[in-house]
């Protein structure tokens, strides 16, 4: 299922590229099967920047890096444009690979975390351990917006804020309250969170 979800996300970004913008969480080292990895390698600093990919992109890449014949050439890559479904269904092929990818970081975390139970290592750092490896499995591909969206949700805030219905809690620093677009708005929940012995006490 992985599989054949991978085939088709890779299929329909290469016959239109604005599928992208419904997947930009899908990186390279979500793929299971090595010749997807290297074939969306070849494609994703391109799509990242802005610029089209095709087959054509693509093969010189992978000829560039010696992995063309391994990754099945130009024959391959006419077969995932050939199976390319709706670009409307990119974002559940996403959640298919996503959730493989999930699963198989869970299984690695738990055997890693057997092997430092059984080097009776100190709890806190394991469990710091655990939380920094599972961090980056949080992310839900539900939570995805098109470009397109988050640029019109952009705006709306702006023209609020220019008309002064926009409020905002200032943190005292500075730079923070420029990263956060001047501050804390009303509704939030800010969590500070770090691993243990990061500096968090002061």
């Amino acid at each position: 299922m992985s599989l054949e979800a991978e085939q088709a996300l890779i299929g329909c970004i290469l016959v239109n590229n604005k599928a992208f913008e419904f997947v930009p969480e899908i990186e390279p080292h979500h793929f299971k099967d090595q010749a997807h990895v290297s074939i969306y390698a070849a494609m994703y600093r391109d799509l990242v920047k802005g610029k089209p990919v095709d087959a054509i992109t693509v093969i010189q890449v992978l000829r560039k890096n010696q992995d063309d014949e391994a990754c099945g050439g130009m024959p391959y890559l006419n077969q995932l444009m050939m199976g390319a479904c709706s670009p409307k269904n990119v974002t559940r092929y996403a959640e298919i690979i996503l959730e493989r990818f999930r699963l198989d970081e869970l299984k690695g975390v738990a055997f890693d975390v057997m092997a430092q139970l059984d080097e009776r290592r100190d709890s806190i750092e394991i469990a710091g351990h655990i939380t920094h490896r599972l961090s980056g499995l949080t992310h839900k591909t539900s939570d995805v917006v098109s470009i397109t969206d988050a640029l019109a949700e952009h705006t709306d805030v702006m023209e609020l804020r220019t008309e002064g219905k926009h409020n905002f809690t200032a943190t005292g620093l500075t730079d923070l309250d420029r990263k956060l677009g001047g501050g804390f708005s009303g509704g939030d929940l800010v969590i500070l969170a770090a691993r243990p012995s990061m500096g968090k006490t002061m």
